[in-house]
């Protein structure tokens, strides 16, 4: 049986609208795997044992899968919410709403609207990968925390 680690962008929107229901004004939502570091790393797939069988070329293990497009889904049709990405390993995607901030610095806009998004592919994430994952490097972690109200 194949090992399912549910690295879409299918289960991860899902997973997270799921867990919307319950989270608190003040609640913080992380996911993982949502800047993959290369087209191997980003190849879609069910599994990490179908991702290895496709022969994608430089896959060296790493699999983030396509959860970057959950950012991006969650940026562009959920503006009840915060939405970027941290620029460490293979991403830490980070949701609050809006009530818990103080004030969100989003320095760009998404390009496209809703429905598109399903196409985009890793060469589209590469070009724009800034703009459509709010993408924020480490140290902007910590204005992050200062900004959450307490």
């Amino acid at each position: 049986m194949p090992l399912l680690t549910e690295n879409t962008h299918e289960q991860s929107l899902k997973d997270v609208l799921n867990v919307l229901k319950y989270l608190r004004d003040d609640g913080v939502i992380v996911m993982h795997d949502s800047n993959p570091s290369s087209k191997a790393h980003a190849t879609k797939a069910e599994s990490w044992e179908e991702a290895e069988s496709l022969g994608v070329e430089g896959w060296t293990g790493g699999w983030c899968g396509d959860v970057w497009k959950t950012a991006v889904y969650l940026r562009v049709n959920r503006k009840d919410l915060n939405v970027f990405v941290l620029n460490t390993d293979s991403g830490l995607c980070i949701i609050t709403r809006k009530s818990a901030y103080n004030y969100l610095d989003e320095d760009e806009q998404v390009l496209f609207s809703g429905n598109e998004i399903e196409k985009l592919n890793y060469s589209n994430l590469e070009s724009n990968r800034k703009a459509f994952l709010n993408l924020k490097e480490i140290d902007y972690f910590q204005t992050f925390l200062d900004k959450l109200r307490v």
